[in-house]
């Protein structure tokens, strides 16, 4: 049964405890206050997308498990437990084909996304990086001085020494800043990118990138500044200095609806990241999340009970009962399949499903199956030893009712002198190729009607134990379990 997406999200809230549920993709709670701490969230978050792959292989590989432990099981001398077993496995190997396919649809998507966000936070390091570059100053002095080639004037770009990996300390730990203010919660999947543009350069003097004079050369050898320099005054000069790069703190979020939606654009054309840079990354990373949320939301393991309903046992002993359209609600069918299922696998399949989950925590292959002899059924991870244990129990289930056959055909408990053997009954198969009356009356077992419909008129003797429905039958021998 699905749950209606609003329930999903409350669901998620109260389980996992985020307003992003139990998805793989959590982005910080906080604003990057620092390009550092930008880079940092930027590169957490890639390793989330890729964890999510890894998370969805892992569950693939606990389904192949279950599976491999269920084909143990199948070959369980109890017949309603080894039906069940065998089937439930193949609803199990249904899942994990399913799982698959969606992986390989969505993995190339996450780690396009992923290596977005890495380039994203190496661009986020490298205007990090930018803060130590500046224009070193030019003193005052005069022009003639300046423009003389022994003591040319020069304003030299500089970049302030660092011995640290980019974003990280002398332990080679990152440096984080979580004191950056709370992203509102009505945002979705938002992040901090710190955008770089031009310096601004105010017109007032001794700001950075003027040039400034006096005329006394009281000042000179000094930098430029407000005290060092006179308006209008030209007779000595020197030119201010300062960071040509300025980076300003932005914060984008996935807006819009259905296949409209994107990260707002938080840059321009003559900014770092510029627009279309930024638009075609984030829009790497909005798809990154929806692929990985799916992997996260539609590959679940299911229990034993999950995937036993997912059989849908009713329907598929209707289906055997009465041909490829019956259903279980057929009145013709409907006490039929009630009873088949009920004898199979109890009301409501509970007894099978119980007693196939405790028989494997109990059961504990021998070291002939290819295990140590210690370990139950279900502790059992290692698929080489579960194939060999599936295969074992196999062949030795064959060979113990090939002995059992063998014993009963030269030992038999009857018939005796004054009972005759029962024929097994036939089915509809074997009695409906014959034609003729007479033909069908020389098959034991068989009984012929003018009445039916050609190819039906032929069908096996009422009194059988066989419940004959249409062109299809099931045998029931045994009375559920208790």
């Amino acid at each position: 049964m699905k749950i209606c997406s609003i329930t999903q999200a409350l669901l998620a809230l109260l389980i996992c405890g985020t307003r992003y549920g139990c998805s793989s993709i959590q982005p910080s709670a906080k604003q990057a206050k620092t390009a550092c701490e930008a880079a940092h969230q930027l590169g957490n978050l890639s390793n989330q997308a890729t964890a999510a792959i890894t998370q969805a292989t892992a569950k693939i590989k606990q389904m192949l498990l279950k599976a491999q432990k269920l084909d143990v099981a199948a070959a369980h001398p109890d017949t309603k437990l080894a039906t069940a077993a065998a089937a439930i496995a193949s609803q199990f190997k249904k899942q994990v084909a399913a799982a698959a396919t969606l992986l390989e649809q969505n993995s190339r998507t996450i780690y396009a996304g992923a290596a977005a966000l890495n380039r994203l936070s190496g661009n986020q390091a490298t205007i990090a990086a930018l803060e130590r570059l500046s224009i070193k100053d030019l003193n005052i002095n005069t022009a003639a001085t300046l423009t003389t080639t022994s003591t040319l004037g020069q304003i030299p770009p500089q970049v302030a020494a660092s011995t640290t990996q980019e974003c990280h300390d002398a332990q080679g730990q990152p440096t984080r800043d979580d004191t950056g203010v709370e992203h509102d919660s009505a945002l979705s999947y938002p992040l901090t990118l710190h955008i770089a543009a031009a310096a601004d350069t105010p017109r007032t003097l001794g700001s950075a990138f003027s040039i400034c004079g006096k005329t006394d050369g009281s000042t000179n050898n000094q930098p430029p500044s407000s005290t060092t320099c006179t308006s209008g005054e030209a007779t000595n000069v020197g030119i201010k200095g300062g960071k040509p790069i300025k980076t300003t703190p932005a914060t984008t979020s996935i807006e819009g609806e259905a296949s409209a939606k994107k990260y707002r654009e938080v840059s321009a054309d003559n900014k770092i990241p510029n627009k279309a840079t930024l638009n075609k990354e984030l829009a790497l990373v909005k798809l990154m999340i929806e692929a990985a949320n799916t992997l996260e939301q539609q590959i679940v393991i299911p229990s034993i009970a999950d995937a036993y309903n997912s059989i849908n046992p009713a329907m598929v002993l209707a289906k055997t009962l009465g041909g490829e359209d019956a259903s279980p609600s057929d009145e013709n069918i409907k006490q039929q399949v009630k009873a088949a299922a009920e004898a199979l696998f109890g009301a409501d399949g509970d007894k099978i499903k119980s007693k196939l989950e405790e028989h494997m925590k109990a059961f504990q292959p021998s070291k002939a199956a290819g295990s140590d002899g210690n370990k139950k059924l279900d502790s059992i991870d290692d698929p080489n030893k579960l194939s060999k244990a599936a295969a074992y129990y196999t062949i030795k289930k064959f060979i113990d009712e090939a002995e059992e056959k063998k014993k009963s055909s030269t030992s038999p408990s009857c018939p005796t002198k004054t009972e005759k053997a029962s024929e097994p009954p036939k089915s509809p198969d074997e009695c409906k190729q014959h034609k003729t009356s007479e033909a069908c009356k020389k098959e034991t077992g068989c009984d012929f009607d003018e009445k039916k419909p050609e190819g039906e008129r032929c069908f096996p003797k009422d009194g059988l134990p066989t419940t004959v429905v249409g062109r299809s039958y099931i045998v029931i021998n045994s009375h559920p379990f208790s």
